[in-house]
């Protein structure tokens, strides 16, 4: 397992919040989606990490594209 964090300067509200959380639930490889949207950031516990490119696309999907990780 490991934890990988995405900063999402597009999240806004407890609705935004909620709907990635529910998004990620669905992409192969999480175990769990924490979204914040004070620190504008979504932290990830995956199984492998292949998942990181997949956690990417869903979030650009549903419209909350992540900056790039430093």
């Amino acid at each position: 397992m490991e934890s990988i964090r995405f900063d999402v300067p597009s999240i806004s509200c407890a609705n935004c919040v909620a709907k990635i959380e529910r998004e990620l639930a669905k992409v192969d490889g999480v175990i769990t989606a924490k979204a914040d949207s004070t620190t504008k950031s979504v932290e990830v516990t995956v199984s492998d990490a292949a998942a990181v490119d997949r956690i990417a696309a869903a979030l650009q999907k549903i419209g909350c594209p992540p900056k790039p990780m430093k």
